[in-house]
């Protein structure tokens, strides 16, 4: 189910920043952003802070506006929203989705505060599996979960809408 959730929203970001007649920035993905259907299809919704321009144009945005710990670092640093920067929170997205957590937990040791580090640390270490929501008791398909985790991985290390799409759908099996 979670991973159904995921390809929705997925579905959604690439029909923004590629498919509309122009390209629309998010710039405040986030779980409390997506709504479920009747049939449990992922909604991205709240459009308040969205901006748009042209494809193929620059986008013209310099306010840091989103949720802090979905926030790409070049943001930070720069105060421009780019498909890039949905990205990553959608990377940030499907991370806390998988591990049932938010993206920052002040009360966790500290090497665990920061979502994306820590899952990152976690892979590196070949234990990515080991950050799997512990509520899901061994009910979900590894190859998924495994599949959402390296993604979202992928995704919150400037990856472009069009390629997480293509592993949503299967098209590509080289994660």
């Amino acid at each position: 189910m979670r991973y159904h959730i995921i390809r929705g929203v997925g579905s959604a970001l690439l029909y923004l920043h590629e498919e509309w007649e122009q390209v629309v920035l998010h710039r405040d993905v986030k779980a409390s952003n997506v709504l479920l259907d009747a049939d449990l299809n992922g909604r991205l919704e709240d459009f308040g802070l969205a901006k748009f321009h042209d494809h193929g144009s620059t986008p013209h945005t310099t306010n840091v506006v989103g949720t802090i710990g979905y926030l790409a670092p070049e943001i930070t640093r720069t105060g421009k929203s780019t498909t890039c920067s949905d990205v990553f929170s959608f990377g940030t997205f499907m991370l806390e989705v998988a591990c049932g957590r938010k993206p920052v937990e002040s009360e966790r040791p500290p090497e665990e505060v920061v979502l994306v580090e820590w899952v990152f640390e976690c892979w590196k270490r070949g234990a990515i599996l080991g950050t799997v929501d512990p509520r899901l008791d061994g009910n979900s398909v590894v190859e998924e979960m495994e599949l959402i985790l390296k993604l979202g991985l992928l995704c919150t290390h400037r990856t472009p809408s069009t390629f997480v799409s293509s592993y949503l759908n299967q098209e590509s099996n080289a994660i």
